[in-house]
């Protein structure tokens, strides 16, 4: 996998707008005197969170909780100090395919990165640059989460054309044309699908209500076995690879 791609192309599909820019860099790097004495005080708070949910406390292991902390707390100085250059974001690209390994959804991964906007919106309450840092950790954490959930998704692409060998192209056109099926769409986005706050309308009735599907459909096998396959062959590569392509975080 080449990391470096998979950032850019996930900044790239962000409108800019939104992107983590230079500018919101130089705020947070301008109060990392404020914000790196909070480092262990938010991780603390970040995995009370996590162990207090079934499904996420289901992802770790047994007495791996002070590891993973340490790991956090050396992430969260990383996104505050910087540098926030190419090789920080196809560092973060990485995150995707480990996050396969370990069973990390992206809904839970979204929801983390939404905590630390949020810690250091309280934080920063009443500081007199409170918006600026609060909009800066906003694009950031939509850019990490933009390039881990994209990386997260060509990890399962990839893994999967090894599975059912059969070519890129191939596989994207099948994922098409399976989504076209399932989910018919008449114009602009609007499907033949029953919107949740319309009951159970019946069967075909146009409903006007976008989809966004993005997903991955395999013509053979059961899903618990192509689930398993699929991990398996990411995380042979993850672990294979990790020396040699992932880029260095120092």
């Amino acid at each position: 996998m080449d990391f470096h791609a998979i950032a850019q192309r996930a900044i790239g599909d962000m409108p800019p707008e939104t992107r983590f820019r230079p500018e919101d860099a130089e705020v947070i790097r301008a109060h990392r005197d404020l914000i790196l004495p909070l480092a262990e005080e938010y991780v603390t708070s970040f995995y009370d969170v996590l162990f207090a949910h079934e499904p996420t406390r289901a992802v770790f292991e047994e007495g791996e909780r002070p590891e993973r902390e340490a790991t956090q707390v050396d992430f969260f100085r990383r996104i505050v100090e910087g540098p926030h250059d190419d090789e920080f974001f196809a560092w973060l690209a990485f995150v995707g395919p480990v996050h396969v390994v370990r069973q990390v959804s992206n809904p839970m991964m979204l929801a983390m990165l939404d905590y630390m906007v949020l810690y250091v919106m309280k934080k920063f309450r009443g500081h007199e640059n409170a918006d600026a840092v609060t909009e800066a950790f906003v694009r950031l954490a939509a850019t990490l989460g933009a390039i881990i959930s994209y990386g997260y998704e060509v990890a399962w692409q990839e893994a999967l054309q090894n599975v059912v060998g059969m070519p890129p192209a191939l596989v994207q056109r099948m994922v098409h044309e399976e989504a076209q099926r399932m989910f018919p769409l008449r114009s602009h986005g609007a499907a033949s699908y029953p919107h949740p706050a319309d009951g159970a309308p019946p069967r075909g009735r146009p409903v006007a209500w976008p989809v966004y599907f993005f997903s991955i459909h395999s013509a053979s096998g059961g899903k618990a076995t192509r689930s398993s396959a699929v991990k398996r062959v990411v995380r042979n590569a993850v672990h294979s690879r990790s020396e040699s392509a992932r880029p260095s975080a120092s």
